[in-house]
């Protein structure tokens, strides 16, 4: 029995000439089995953010196998402004929100959907277990500390870009972020702690990838970023 629950699955995409394995694995292990489940309908939409390699041809050719709803950015917009367009264009009653780096697998989409489901909970995070490497690992434990002294929103990545949540709750809370640059994904969850939204976790696998955006030299700097942004938005509110 359908319960006609429609799902948005939204996906940043910048510089991945690989993302149809990523794309694939969405596709079987997720909407393939929401329509099996007979839970409802299924909506996939990418924002593709002015890659300069060949990615946007890719994703033009895939789109009508996967059934793809491709929102193309002319230029480069950044990782924010395209995620919070990708959260205000999707239409279901739940919005899966993953990062395209498939550092995560889609089989872990069905712990988030299960722990929003059984709790009611407006936002589900998705912090990865077993973190590598090491310094990665570092550098999300000590943004979460920040994150739990500053404005008592304690997670285990309050970061990760594999998340869950009630549209219903997006429409409220994404248009009133952007302050941080650095760590945008943490922001959610102080928005959502200051409107009283519900939030949770829960652990799932972690497939270490090279990141193209912050490459290991970027990262001493990005990190001091983050304080100050933390910082200076604390002193805001």
């Amino acid at each position: 029995m359908t319960n006609n629950i429609k799902l948005s699955i939204i996906m940043p995409v910048y510089q991945n000439e690989k993302i149809e394995d990523y794309i694939r694995e969405i596709h079987e292990k997720i909407i393939e089995r929401f329509k099996e489940l007979d839970i409802g309908d299924v909506e996939f939409i990418i924002a593709e953010d002015g890659s300069r390699d060949n990615t946007r041809s890719i994703l033009k050719d895939i789109a009508e196998k996967y059934g793809l709803t491709l929102n193309l950015g002319e230029q480069r917009r950044g990782y924010i402004k395209a995620a919070k367009e990708l959260y205000m264009q999707a239409q279901g009653d739940y919005i899966f929100f993953t990062d395209s780096d498939h550092e995560s697998s889609p089989d872990d989409f069905w712990k988030l959907w299960d722990k929003i489901q059984k709790e009611n909970l407006d936002i589900v995070l998705g912090y990865k277990k077993n973190r590598r490497p090491y310094y990665r690992l570092l550098i999300s434990l000590v943004n979460s500390f920040l994150m739990g002294v500053l404005f008592n929103v304690w997670l285990r990545e309050a970061n990760s870009g594999f998340r869950m949540m009630k549209r219903s709750a997006a429409r409220e809370i994404i248009p009133l972020t952007g302050n941080l640059f650095t760590a945008y994904n943490s922001e959610l969850f102080i928005v959502a702690k200051k409107l009283k939204y519900l939030y949770g976790q829960v652990p799932v696998k972690h497939f270490p990838q090279k990141s193209l955006v912050f490459p290991p030299k970027k990262l001493p700097m990005a990190v001091v970023k983050a304080f100050f942004e933390l910082i200076k938005l604390r002193l805001k509110q």
